[in-house]
């Protein structure tokens, strides 16, 4: 008999952590690097073990006191460990062996391990997974990874902390699973085929908003706003200029359903 659909999906898909002197990934040096496949998070999570293979990272420059103040991580922790420069070879090993990895905010982490010149699989990010899934839904107010592990009431014990990278890997192991039987009870994938697959196209296609999040129409639907202020929009908005970094194609496609919907109403 063979394996399940969604039992060989989780056995292709390493969930990732890194831990990082800076936010910005072209800068940032790794101090604390975990990772484990979803089906080992999973054991060490109903076993209350909480054991995920991780490594600490002697950086080349020491440790900023606001990295310090987030992740907990110390200069005297990691002084000693081996750079993670000497530790690329065995997890690019590690790497190879997956289709997929996942990661909370994995743009992130992809550009930060891309910098160290590391091969990556390919990506799911738990973060545009449940904006997508919970994207107008109104008791989900937050993405972040510390917020949906209580909003979604994940089993987790209480006494683990937040921002440890093996830590942070059994959140994410979880959380991914939640997402994904989420997804398939919506009935966005269908759960009996191949759902990577599936999940890579699903995730692909914008996120639509229906809902302003700020400015002077916050809480409004974006159909109910006036037309005219669009039009200033599509003019003053970077995350509304193709052309600009900070470009948002989800936001733009939301506003872009919502124009064509006011137009019609209106003609």
């Amino acid at each position: 008999m063979g394996v399940d659909p969604l039992t060989k999906f989780l056995q292709e898909t390493l969930i990732l952590d890194t831990e990082t002197t800076s936010l910005i990934h072209k800068e940032a040096e790794i101090i604390q690097y975990a990772s484990a496949d979803v089906l080992h998070v999973l054991g060490t999570i109903a076993a209350e073990t909480y054991d995920v293979p991780n490594s600490f990272h002697q950086p080349e420059k020491s440790i900023p006191p606001e990295i310090s103040a987030i992740t907990s991580i110390t200069n005297r922790m990691v002084k000693g460990h081996e750079s993670f420069n000497d530790a690329k070879p065995r997890i690019q090993t590690e790497l190879a062996q997956y289709k997929y990895f996942v990661a909370h905010n994995a743009f992130y982490d992809s550009g930060v391990l891309n910098a160290h010149g590391l091969k990556l699989p390919k990506a799911f990010c738990t973060m545009r997974l449940a904006r997508k899934l919970f994207a107008d839904n109104d008791d989900i107010t937050a993405y972040n990874l510390s917020y949906l592990r209580y909003a979604l009431d994940l089993p987790i014990s209480d006494t683990l902390p937040a921002h440890l990278a093996d830590a942070d890997v059994m959140v994410t192991g979880i959380l991914f699973l939640t997402l994904v039987e989420e997804a398939i009870k919506q009935g966005v994938i269908d759960g009996n085929g191949d759902i990577g697959a599936e999940l890579e196209v699903w995730l692909e296609a914008p996120i639509i908003v229906t809902k302003m999040t700020f400015g002077k129409h916050k809480g409004k639907k974006l159909v109910e706003v006036p037309i005219s202020y669009w039009q200033w929009a599509l003019d003053n908005f970077d995350s509304l200029d193709e052309e600009d970094s900070a470009y948002d194609r989800d936001f733009a496609a939301s506003v872009a359903l919502a124009i064509e919907e006011i137009l019609e109403e209106n003609a």
